[in-house]
């Protein structure tokens, strides 16, 4: 993005004044004496949005770039203001610059998803996990259970969850309230794995059964959906049932039926349009096992067709319940490859194809178990997606990735996010978080005649396209 641009600081660029050109005054700028002594001008908005175009120009955009200037009033010569309008990029620099971080969302926030979360799904789950433990996992379960109540945070091993342990040091000896919200369900899930024997060279997987009853299931029901598994199935179509199976996640308290789900925001012919101009490289970040990898497998069949290579991530070690491993990728194209349901077969042969061919990569990206956010981190963006023209992620926790666990403003530019990451992205999900960004005004509007909990209810689907303006 061009305010990020380095080298370029020091001499100013041509101005363009009244149609003539004239070089950028002398750097450091000294003053004339008639300007000393003049009047000082009373600050105004209109003043101060004159110098903050007037920093940019001298400061952050490079010399090769025109900027346009023009005076505010015809009659008056000693006063003027670029034009920002006429300068798209000067108004990206302008969002960039003048969009705070909102703060992060916290389980001590009363009345909140994140409240909830501490105080009702993290224990039900604890709960869920202990009908199948035995008496030592058991135990250790309901002492989970009494310290996120009454308790602080303790150190993780080092190494066993990357650098989740020094994301995690900071909090160490306070309330789990009051950390983050995303670094708590982090942590949380890294001491169940604990609790389990999950080590470096051990790895435990207690969400597995669930994850592959959830698989099976799903499997049976694409026997019913042959629109779907057609190899022709409009990109416009899978992208929206992608959403739809987004409803599987295990981790929350309530799942709706289908037909209680409706989408808010569809972007999906601009999403469409995006996948057939054949990018060299598109990356997928996969969400939950069931209905909603299967989906997420089908609309990688198709848009293999347009673009040279697929790379899928998946998480690096067990978390929220029914999110995708490596291991649990590996057991279902197992299960594809071998179901007697034919188009159940063929889209296992074809991922298989896809695999082998190397236009399809699998990977396992350390940066989806720790407490970040892509657009705040250029250094992991491109470690992550280092080759990648588009990102597509899917459901809610990779879309708290991408754009921030933060208490975002709902009509938050969607430009903003696009010019911190660096490339395009759509997302996919239902909506299970307080976060959500890029809205219409007229359809934030609506949300005001939604139900309470329209946020995290999972009843609320967007499809999303984060894009340059052209």
């Amino acid at each position: 993005m061009i305010c990020a641009e380095k080298g370029k600081y020091g001499k100013p660029p041509p101005i363009q004044i009244s149609g003539k050109t004239r070089t950028g005054r002398p750097w450091p700028y000294k003053r004339p004496e008639a300007e000393k002594h003049a009047p000082k001008k009373t600050a105004s908005a209109t003043n101060i949005h004159g110098c903050l175009y007037h920093a940019l120009i001298n400061c952050l955009i490079p010399e090769s770039f025109p900027v346009t200037f023009t005076p505010q009033n015809a009659n008056e010569t000693g006063s003027s203001q670029y034009n920002a309008e006429s300068n798209p990029q000067i108004q990206l620099c302008l969002i960039i610059m003048l969009t705070p971080l909102p703060p992060l969302l916290t389980t001590s926030e009363p009345g909140s998803f994140a409240a909830f979360t501490l105080e009702k799904r993290l224990p039900a789950i604890l709960d869920n996990l202990a009908k199948n433990a035995d008496a030592l996992q058991t135990q250790i379960l309901q002492q989970l259970a009494s310290e996120i109540r009454e308790k602080t945070i303790t150190p993780l091993p080092p190494l066993v969850f990357g650098s989740l342990d020094q994301a995690i040091k900071p909090y160490t000896g306070r309330r789990w309230a009051d950390m983050p919200y995303l670094a708590v369900e982090l942590y949380f899930y890294a001491r169940i794995l604990l609790a389990f024997g999950y080590a470096a060279n051990t790895l435990i997987d207690p969400f597995r059964p669930a994850k592959q009853q959830a698989n099976l299931q799903a499997i049976e029901s694409l026997a019913a959906l042959r629109d779907y598994c057609d190899e022709d199935c409009s990109i416009v179509h899978l992208l929206r049932w992608s959403v739809m199976g987004n409803i599987a996640d295990l981790s929350q308290y309530a799942i709706p039926e289908a037909d209680q789900v409706s989408l808010l925001m569809d972007e999906s012919n601009t999403a469409e349009a995006l996948l057939d101009s054949c990018p060299n490289q598109i990356d997928y970040v996969f969400d939950n096992a069931g209905m909603d990898v299967l989906a997420d497998l089908l609309l990688i069949r198709r848009i293999s067709r347009h673009c040279a290579r697929i790379v899928a991530h998946v998480r690096p070690w067990p978390m929220f319940v029914s999110d995708m491993t490596m291991a649990d990728i590996t057991h279902l194209m197992g299960k594809l490859t071998a179901s007697p349901i034919a188009a159940v077969q063929t889209l296992g042969e074809d991922i298989t194809r896809l695999l082998h061919q190397n236009r399809l990569v699998l990977r396992a990206s350390p940066a989806l178990g720790l407490p970040i956010c892509f657009c705040e981190d250029e250094t992991l963006v491109h470690k992550t997606f280092e080759n990648s023209e588009l990102v597509l992620f899917k459901g809610d926790l990779n879309y708290r990735y991408f754009a921030g666990d933060r208490r975002w403003p709902h009509t938050t530019e969607k430009q903003f996010f696009f010019e911190r990451f660096g490339r395009s992205a759509v997302c996919l999900r239902m909506l299970k978080s307080e976060v959500l960004v890029g809205l219409p005004a007229d359809i934030a509007a609506q949300t005001l005649q939604l139900p309470s909990g329209w946020l995290t209810s999972g009843r609320h689907g967007v499809i999303q396209v984060f894009i340059g303006r052209r």
